[in-house]
């Protein structure tokens, strides 16, 4: 498990993107559904936070 800024991080390396580009994908964009899929399972946090 890590903290919740470190697997946001190491997933946005993956693409090449940046944080700031997470609001300027579309909400079906595969990489964040990865993303969205990884922080549910690893992290403690409600549905509407990873939302």
């Amino acid at each position: 498990m890590g903290s919740i800024g470190g697997i946001i991080a190491r997933e946005l390396k993956r693409p090449g993107w940046k944080q700031n580009e997470l609001r300027c994908r579309r909400k079906g964009n595969p990489e964040k559904v990865k993303l969205a899929r990884r922080l549910r399972a690893e992290a403690t946090m409600t549905l509407a936070c990873v939302a």
